[in-house]
């Protein structure tokens, strides 16, 4: 199946009069209910959208008709028996020369099927509809040069009124027209109202005033009149180089406003299915997804096979646990527990396959037919994990009918990963975070000179929203003791790619850590620094450090190594080479 738009012109044959206009609005009403009673019939199948999002059937004004449907054969025919019907009993004619055609990728292969029984020419995206731009993809700027020509159009006519008559029209005309009448403007005017004629001058003062030697400078009426909010200013952060205020959307990471954002913020969070990823595989495409649709007694003869050829019971306790159950799995050899979800997955695919076919094409069920079908697949798709193999004996009946062997097809690649020491004259600090929860996270870190001695270790437990912010205040952190203690020739090593890559583009760190990630490029600017990555086995002495710090309030520095870390830092010390396999 694939997304198909139908933009369609209608032919009026009404005469000239209210009456041919009444005529004419009924006549398109009839066209609208009957274009949605196709959908509810389930004739016409509408294009697929996110949850909780109705399909759109048709978009309709005057005589320009835009309908959105799937490309099913079956769907079109119901689509142009109609548009026949409603052109005979009501003289408008669907005008195919100045109709168009809008298909999605997937439909390519079938587009001169489609355009004969359409009788449509093929369009080419954008176009323009009712004055605005249709596309695909983001928005260009092309696409709203004629929308951009009508607003210049209209400004450079009032500009002419305004000279006509004398008018002049300054820049603050237009925000007072925008937010005199608005809610905010209002509550703002209460709050200002309110503060007492004391403080009202204050307000008006930007942020810079309050600001003095790059530390604030609030006015003592202030302070005391607002203490907890005086607080709240003198924790914020100020950066070192003067920056431009601008606002920001909170619920986002990079603080700019998107749709996307907003439809995030608003809409419910979807409940996590913990399959989804344990079924995933390379070998398992994507689309062999859907649901099971047909006899109940051949099902069960298909399924039972399936089980017989793992050697397990099929019965319908095993229907209720699911076939993916901890039960069922832990029922299985380990090389034959990726084989059952290869064939779980193939096995819903085909059925849903074949019942398209039952149901569309009018095929004649073959069970031995639709074994032989999923066996080909199962077997494309188990063949790119599993290896060859003429003969598996002693292995299940799965394996021998697909000649495949319980072995990998390929030996498993892995990474040499040591700690190294820093030249002489540096300090390495590796630094990593902890996050269980938004409750449970923290970070810590340690330094080493270039013979991996102890310089000192540090370890916080902090609040949190993600990972990612308990890696950026680790390294914030870092950069904060060895600037207090002066240390000029720093190695930072992490073990997140994401952080490092914060280094290059500092315009992506979420917003919340922007000025102090700022502060710590430019105190690295002044001194001898490098940044690395290392793979957390060789970080394992930072994460020790973390967990510490998840679990205990406070923050602690340490200037021997503590107990906890006494093992890692050894296997450290010795230059023990520790394995990621890939």
């Amino acid at each position: 199946m694939g997304k198909l738009v139908v933009s369609l012109t209608v032919h009026v044959e009404f005469g000239k009069g209210p009456l041919s206009l009444l005529l004419f609005c009924l006549a398109e009403e009839v066209l609208s209910r009957g274009l949605s009673r196709l959908v509810s019939r389930g004739k016409i199948t509408p294009i697929a959208t996110p949850k909780k999002v109705s399909p759109p059937s048709h978009v309709l004004f005057a005589d320009d008709i835009m309908v959105f449907m799937q490309s099913n054969s079956r769907g079109i025919k119901a689509l142009m028996r109609f548009l026949d019907e409603y052109g005979a009993n009501s003289g408008q004619i669907v005008n195919k020369a100045k109709s168009s055609l809008f298909i999605g990728k997937y439909v390519v292969r079938r587009k001169v099927i489609i355009q004969r029984l359409l009788g449509i020419r093929e369009g080419s995206l954008p176009f323009t509809y009712l004055g605005v731009p249709i596309f695909k993809g983001c928005p260009k700027p092309e696409y709203f040069c004629a929308i951009a020509d009508k607003v210049r159009c209209k400004l450079s006519s009032w500009k002419v009124l305004s000279k006509i008559f004398g008018l002049d029209w300054p820049e603050e005309a237009l925000a007072n027209v925008l937010f005199q009448d608005s809610l905010a403007g209002r509550r703002w005017k209460t709050v200002t109202h309110n503060l007492g004629l004391e403080l009202q001058p204050f307000i008006k003062e930007p942020v810079c005033n309050f600001i003095t030697n790059g530390n604030w400078s609030l006015p003592s009426l202030f302070v005391s009149s607002f203490p907890a909010l005086a607080n709240q200013i003198l924790e914020v952060s100020l950066p070192i180089n003067r920056m431009v205020d601008k606002a920001i959307w909170p619920v986002s990471t990079s603080g700019q406003f998107t749709s996307k954002d907003a439809y995030i913020s608003i809409s419910t969070s979807n409940p996590i299915i913990p399959w989804c990823k344990f079924i995933w595989h390379k070998a398992v495409q994507p689309q062999k997804h859907g649901y099971l649709e047909s006899s109940p007694c051949v099902i069960h003869s298909f399924w039972s096979w399936i089980f017989q050829l793992f050697r397990l019971s099929f019965s319908n306790q095993t229907e209720d646990l699911g076939l993916l159950s901890p039960m069922v799995l832990d029922s299985l050899p380990a090389p034959s527990r990726k084989l059952w979800c290869f064939a779980v997955c193939n096995a819903i695919w085909c059925i849903w396959t074949e019942r398209n076919k039952l149901r569309f094409d009018d095929k004649v069920f073959s069970l031995a037919n639709f074994k032989h079908f999923f066996l080909l697949s199962f077997k494309d798709s188990a063949s790119l994990y599993f290896a060859l193999c003429s003969s598996s004996l002693g292995s299940l009946p799965a394996f021998q009918l697909l000649g495949l062997s319980p072995l990998r097809l390929k030996a498993p690649k892995f990474i040499p990963v040591r700690w190294a020491p820093p030249p002489v004259g540096w300090l390495k600090v590796n630094t990593d975070g902890s996050f269980r929860s938004p409750e449970v996270a923290g970070f810590g870190g340690l330094f080493r000179d270039s013979d991996g001695l102890f310089k000192g270790a540090f370890a916080h437990r902090v609040i949190v929203n993600s990972a990612i912010d308990a890696e950026i205040l680790a390294v914030i952190e870092a950069l904060r003791v060895a600037w207090a203690r002066s240390w000029t020739h720093i190695w930072l090593e992490t073990d997140s790619t994401l952080v490092v890559h914060y280094f290059n583009s500092p315009n992506l760190i979420p917003w919340r850590f922007r000025v102090e990630w700022l502060n710590c490029l430019h105190f690295t600017q002044s001194i001898h620094f490098r940044v690395t990555h290392i793979y957390r086995e060789g970080n394992s002495s930072a994460d020790a450090l973390a967990n510490y710090g998840a679990q205990n309030d406070g923050s602690i520095w340490w200037t021997s190594p503590p107990r906890f870390i006494a093992g890692f830092y050894g296997r450290d010390l010795s230059y023990v080479t520790h394995y990621r396999y890939v």
